[in-house]
């Protein structure tokens, strides 16, 4: 039997996303780096806000009139290393999962899981798997209404 599948829009590039259950941990972004990309204007937006506040005007003036020190004692950074490695030779990443075609250019490749590739159901669902919890010990269910 193959698993269950969930099917969900990008937050962010809104491309359409297949994940069988083995893969779901409620992704809400494509593997494309959407969710690298919204972190990083997540940390500016946060940073901006920083920023505007009294702590954050004082602690930029202080940093500057640290720049400024060192730039008027004639104090520079240290030069880099001349041995320096910036770049060691790991290859690109390639795309998690074998797609039969892209969904932006108008094919539908949603009988396979977009992140492992396993082949997938043909009925998919669109929310998250939620598993119920056993209640506490003691504890009874909440009547409503009465």
């Amino acid at each position: 039997m193959e698993p269950s599948v969930r099917f969900y829009s990008c937050a962010c590039c809104h491309r359409l996303v297949v994940l069988c259950s083995g893969c779901d941990r409620g992704n809400i972004y494509c593997f494309d780096g959407c969710s690298e990309r919204q972190r990083t204007r997540s940390l500016r937006a946060a940073n901006k806000i920083y920023r505007d506040t009294f702590n954050g005007k004082r602690n930029a003036a202080r940093r500057q009139a640290r720049f400024r020190a060192r730039a008027r004692d004639g104090i520079a950074e240290p030069p880099p290393p001349a041995n320096k490695v910036t770049h060691q030779g790991s290859e690109a990443d390639s795309p998690p999962a074998p797609m039969d075609s892209d969904p932006r250019e108008g094919g539908m490749a949603m009988n396979r899981c977009h992140c492992c590739g396993k082949p997938v159901d043909v009925y998919l669902r669109h929310g998250v798997i939620r598993h119920r919890t056993p209640l506490l010990s003691g504890s009874f269910p909440v009547q409503f209404g009465e």
